[in-house]
């Protein structure tokens, strides 16, 4: 994808410089193959041994992904990082599919385990971002004929028989129909909610921040992850690194389960040290994402293999409800761009 992105605009690299928060220490992402860097010698001594325990005994088959995580990993990884985290995430993890999670959960066995030093592995350890910081340059690059599309349209009504597609400014015949709308808000549009209703998702609040720029565990990294059920937030990640760019404070943002209250927030951010006291908080927005995260179950699953409807395209993350980033929409794009011509 990135001969893709080139092609449009310039682009800068960045190595991802993320985290695991455990305790007082920070284990480099991913966990499964930093954790002797832990200085806890006896938690050390427990994951590689139940790892290495559960890579001798596993069979391969799984049965959801709570059940999978346990095989390949052992039960002193999934307690201390695993399974808090993603629980924060998703909920009961013995509702997803083995593979929910895709590319972006690294398969590691013990031998990846990097015992020399800190290793950035798996899905964006290689950044790339346009040279002028501005993701929307990107956009305003493509070859398209802007005065066509009409923006700020609520959908309403999808008439698959008719081909129209009703929203709150006017109607649209279509010849084909690309759908990157949650794939349960779809079904609910064309009148199916028995299917509409088997798809479920994880919503959240995120927090965006300006903050005082002081030394903290986020000081030098991109994003943290924090799995301790301690703290309402399960990652916290600061634009101001990722993007490289220089403010006079740092801008961050905080990712939570759904409905969780900023007072909440605010105290958390000052026990792990990211501020001090409340007024090094500048600015905060929130906002809430209602659907974020899709849940794969197999459930979810059979209904996405069985999509058929005439000249009606998926496409996206929400689209063909799925879990992937920028990039893969962009491949999906390209994909059925190619499908229709």
């Amino acid at each position: 994808m990135n001969v893709f992105f080139e092609k449009i605009h310039s682009l800068i690299s960045k190595q991802r410089n993320s985290g695991i928060l455990l305790g007082n220490e920070v284990v480099d992402q991913p966990f499964q193959t930093n954790f002797l860097s832990l200085t806890n010698e006896q938690l050390r001594t427990s994951l590689l041994s139940d790892f290495m325990n559960a890579e001798q005994s596993n069979d391969g088959k799984y049965q959801n992904l709570e059940e999978m995580l346990l095989k390949r990993y052992g039960r002193s990884m999934c307690e201390t990082f695993l399974f808090p985290y993603n629980r924060k995430l998703y909920g009961d993890l013995t509702k997803l599919s083995v593979d929910s999670m895709g590319r972006f959960f690294p398969n590691t066995t013990t031998k990846d385990i990097d015992a020399a030093g800190a290793k950035q592995t798996g899905y964006n350890s290689t950044m790339y971002h346009p040279n002028n910081k501005k993701f929307s340059s990107i956009l305003q690059n493509l070859d398209m004929q802007w005065h066509k599309i009409s923006l700020n349209n609520e959908i309403t009504n999808i008439n698959l028989e008719q081909r129209l597609v009703t929203t709150n400014k006017d109607v649209y015949h279509y010849r084909n129909l690309v759908s990157t709308i949650p794939l349960k808000t779809f079904l609910y549009l064309i009148g199916d909610k028995e299917k509409a209703d088997k798809l479920q998702a994880s919503s959240l609040t995120v927090f965006n921040m300006q903050i005082a720029t002081s030394q903290s565990p986020l000081s030098s990294r991109d994003w943290l992850y924090i799995p301790s059920d301690k703290y309402p937030f399960f990652r916290v990640g600061s634009y101001s690194n990722i993007l490289q760019k220089e403010f006079f404070e740092q801008r961050i943002y905080v990712e939570c389960p759904d409905k969780t209250k900023k007072e909440d927030v605010v105290a958390g951010l000052k026990d792990i040290g990211i501020i001090k006291v409340d007024k090094d908080i500048y600015d905060c927005v929130e906002i809430r994402l209602e659907d974020a995260y899709n849940l794969i179950t197999p459930e979810s699953e059979k209904i996405v293999r069985e999509l058929s409807y005439p000249k009606v395209f998926f496409a996206g993350r929400y689209g063909r409800w799925g879990y992937g980033g920028v990039e893969d929409n962009f491949e999906d794009g390209l994909k059925t761009a190619e499908m229709i011509k």
